[in-house]
């Protein structure tokens, strides 16, 4: 790349670099301001949903403490009257005998029910054995229960900073206490004031409450008030509701309109850009194809003209020998066929480019349109020091396609002329060319190869390009404008069929032309 195609694509660059700069900037505002705004409405519909989940699980904690009251209450009046058992006859009779009807019916969520005396002990009929072991291990339990449940009954603490609060209509005092949650409500006794109550399985109690909250936030979860922070505290219980970060109906703070907006502008903008770098490379490499064909074609058209306009001079001054004339006669065609044939394939590859000149079709048989093609392959492929040998089948010669015999001859001749440039291999070894001619499906198959050093795999792209000379071409000073395998391709194209570089494991280049069979009409 020169020195002023680096300074063209600099200055591109340098032109799109604070377009692109403004453009982010721009971008970055809106957005942050779109985030902003989507975040808030997404903090007002989540505050929304968990102020009625909050209250929801309230209500249900608050029906199920009343109901709590109710069976407390209906149990010590027919115990009272079926046994006729009253307070004076023993409290604690009295009361283990409701907590017995109350264990028969344990709900899962319910640890268990127990009695606290004025004095501090603990009445239960519980079996379970974590429960007993906690309770009979802790001495200071009674006490510190009837305490935490009086001086709230005394205080009234406000439930939204407390850890313990009285659950609305029910009576009871809902509170934590050496890890875990009790509700109790007071009850008078000859000895003084008491209290009757139960004790939550936590985790059971916060998954039946959680229940209610999953379908709508699924990230809901609940702890002990003095465990957390922000959330939403329940009346019932010294909770705190923290909500999560998402609802479960599909609403997030996602891709916005404005978002979509921008990355289409964003993908849009890329595109272009790129798109523009890459026309501007592709005016670039045709700038330099251009400049290279100039080149080459100026080259090739100065040395058969140097060698003519010198030998028309030394015929003119009668420099040559009557003897050498006819050899120099043969040089002056042999250039001027070079000539036409450079300018002819020129020629030829417009007409294709501009799609002009629709090619003019003959029906011909196989051998009628390849004897005369093969002998004059024949002809220059000896002349060039190559054995030529064609094998065409009898089943095949009589086979008829409609084709343009003019074009056919031009491919061959491009495909020779290769082969006289780049075929000659070792000296060692004979050179030679082939061709064989067989039918595949509806097509006629003709295969050319030599035995030369063949195409290197990094040029076996660069083959069909136009005005493109491989490497070695151009260091070897082989003659040509890099348009015969590229107009040859283009030929058999518009033949309806196509001219490929086979791959084989033999030596040498090898082609495939193919055209297409049979005598139908345009």
């Amino acid at each position: 790349m020169t020195t002023v195609k680096k300074g063209r694509l600099y200055l591109l660059l340098f032109c799109l670099v604070p377009v692109f700069g403004v453009l982010a900037w721009l971008s970055w505002s809106l957005v942050a301001s779109e985030n902003d705004r989507v975040q808030d409405e997404y903090g007002k519909r989540l505050g929304s949903w968990s102020r009625a989940v909050s209250r929801e699980m309230d209500a249900r904690m608050s029906s199920l403490l009343a109901a709590e009251q109710s069976r407390w209450v209906d149990l010590h009046e027919a115990i009272a009257l079926k046994d006729g058992v009253s307070s004076a006859q023993g409290e604690q009779a009295l009361s283990n005998m409701v907590l017995t009807a109350l264990a028969q019916e344990k709900p899962a969520y319910v640890r268990g029910y127990l009695v606290v005396f004025p004095s501090g002990k603990i009445s239960t009929p519980e079996s379970d054995p974590e429960w007993l072991a906690a309770a009979v291990g802790k001495s200071h339990l009674g006490g510190s229960l009837l305490q935490e449940m009086r001086r709230f009954s005394s205080e009234r603490t406000d439930a939204r900073y407390s850890s313990a609060t009285e659950a609305a209509g029910s009576g009871f005092t809902v509170f934590w206490q050496d890890g875990d949650l009790f509700a109790l409500r007071p009850v008078m006794m000859p000895d003084g004031m008491g209290a009757e109550g139960l004790v939550f399985r936590w985790e059971r109690l916060k998954a039946m409450l959680l229940s209610t909250v999953n379908p709508i936030l699924p990230g809901g979860d609940l702890v002990p008030i003095e465990d957390g922070q922000g959330g939403f505290v329940l009346g019932s219980l010294p909770i705190r509701f923290l909500p999560g970060d998402r609802l479960a109906d599909g609403y997030s703070p996602g891709m916005s309109v404005l978002r979509w907006t921008l990355a289409g502008a964003w993908v849009v903008a890329v595109l272009s850009v790129s798109g523009l770098v890459a026309l501007l490379l592709a005016m670039m490499r045709l700038e330099q194809r251009r400049a290279d064909f100039v080149a080459t074609v100026t080259h090739e058209l100065r040395t058969p003209l140097t060698s003519i306009s010198l030998t028309a001079e030394m015929l003119e001054d009668g420099m040559l020998a009557p003897s050498k004339l006819p050899e120099y006669y043969a040089s002056l065609r042999r250039e001027c066929r070079r000539l036409e044939h450079m300018v002819e394939n020129v020629l030829a590859y417009a007409r294709l480019q501009k799609g002009g000149g629709r090619p003019m079709r003959d029906t011909v048989s196989v051998e009628e349109l390849l004897e005369p093609i093969a002998e004059r392959m024949k002809e220059r492929l000896e002349k060039a020091g190559f054995e030529f040998l064609c094998s065409i089948p009898h089943a095949v010669r009589i086979r008829l396609l409609r084709t343009d015999v003019l074009a056919v001859e031009q491919i061959m001749d491009n495909l020779v002329t290769n082969t006289i440039k780049y075929g000659r291999g070792d000296a060692s070894i004979a050179s030679e060319a082939r061709l064989n001619v067989q039918v595949g499906g509806e097509y006629l198959m003709m295969h050319f190869r030599d035995n030369g050093p063949g195409i290197s795999s990094k040029n076996r792209k660069l083959v069909f390009e136009p005005f493109r000379r491989s490497r070695e071409a151009e260091l070897g000073r082989k003659p040509g404008v890099g348009l015969g395998l590229s107009l040859a391709r283009g030929l058999a194209r518009s033949l309806g069929g196509d001219l490929k570089l086979e791959r084989s494991n033999l030596s040498g280049a090898a082609f495939l032309l193919t055209l297409p069979l049979g005598a139908g009409t345009d």
